[in-house]
């Protein structure tokens, strides 16, 4: 029964292999192919338990990894910044030089080796600037507009009327 199984099991594998060789301009499977067939037709069974761990696949709900990583950093910069000893630090000055480093730190180890959070970091680097900047805009204008002090809106709004204008 097993043999027969293992046979049946081969004889798909050719046909495979044929498919394979048919539909690709090349001359076959590449090796990490031919491994991946090795391993589902039974062929490694009783040569120890090597398996050839994949990475998972990826899934949209990965780029949040490295959002909420940065914002948890955030955070802590934020509560560091108010510190009587760091007071003087601006924040965003200190969080344009993190992301700097961590930028740096990504590309020198390479986002492939670094698993989930090298992914995560991935999809953000290949994000739409024009998504980014339409998403991110109008909660930034509000958050401005809502601190501002009306008394000197008033008066400078010729003058912002005048550069705004023709």
């Amino acid at each position: 029964s097993a043999e027969a199984i293992r046979q049946e099991i081969a004889e798909l594998q050719q046909r495979l292999e044929s498919v394979l060789t048919v539909s690709s301009l090349d001359s076959g499977p590449s090796p990490p192919s031919r491994q991946r067939l090795r391993r589902v037709s039974g062929d490694d069974v009783g040569h120890g338990e090597q398996e050839n761990h994949e990475e998972h696949p990826s899934h949209p709900h990965d780029a949040l990894v490295y959002l909420i990583m940065m914002l948890i950093v955030g955070a802590m910069i934020l509560h560091l910044t108010t510190l009587p000893i760091l007071h003087a630090l601006p924040y965003t000055v200190v969080l344009f030089v993190l992301g700097g480093i961590s930028s740096l730190v990504f590309h020198a180890l390479g986002s492939e080796g670094m698993g989930i959070l090298g992914h995560s970091y991935q999809m953000w680097m290949e994000i739409d600037p024009h998504l980014l900047i339409f998403t991110m805009l109008p909660v930034l204008l509000t958050g401005d507009a809502m601190t501002i002090d009306t008394a000197v809106a008033k008066r400078v709004s010729s003058q912002c009327l005048w550069l705004a204008g023709p």
